[in-house]
């Protein structure tokens, strides 16, 4: 996986201020919802809880056609369940639409989720189009991938 430092990812252009979460925060996340988040991604919530990356366009390996979504920001994990940009109430809201074997963990700024499935192993990173039927992209084999896959949007320079 690359230097995190490379997605710049900040808070309405301000550096992110909230506390990686903690170790007890993330067991509880884990046993209430019953997965276990991969190794790459703790990294990424330890390295920014939550956030809007620069390097924020990536093309899904499950499309034919060339097409780049954007990530609009990536949820946080704390104590605080109902905060919507948060992963427990991301969560609790799209599991019931989908299925209990994912865990959204950012959006792309029109309501799609960028999803864990934790259908394989490792989770696989996955997109839901909302507006397409609940339409279920392939994006990344893993994480790790899917942050390899970040780049500058061209048509945002």
């Amino acid at each position: 996986m690359r230097n995190l430092d490379e997605l710049n990812v900040n808070e309405c252009g301000h550096p992110v201020t909230r506390k990686p979460p903690t170790a007890a925060q993330i067991a509880e996340f884990q046993s209430n919802f019953g997965v276990t988040l991969p190794d790459e991604y703790l990294v990424f919530l330890r390295h920014s809880n939550g956030g809007h990356p620069e390097r924020d366009s990536f093309r899904p390996k499950g499309l034919a056609e060339d097409v780049s979504w954007g990530v609009g920001r990536f949820y946080f994990l704390s104590d605080d369940h109902n905060d919507l940009e948060g992963l427990w109430a991301a969560s609790n809201e799209w599991r019931w639409a989908l299925h209990s074997n994912i865990v959204p963990i950012g959006d792309d700024d029109g309501g799609n989720q960028i999803l864990l499935s934790f259908d394989k192993q490792p989770p696989s990173v996955e997109l839901c189009v909302h507006d397409e039927g609940m339409r279920i992209i392939h994006v990344a084999d893993s994480f790790g991938e899917f942050i390899d896959m970040l780049s500058e949007d061209p048509d945002m320079i």
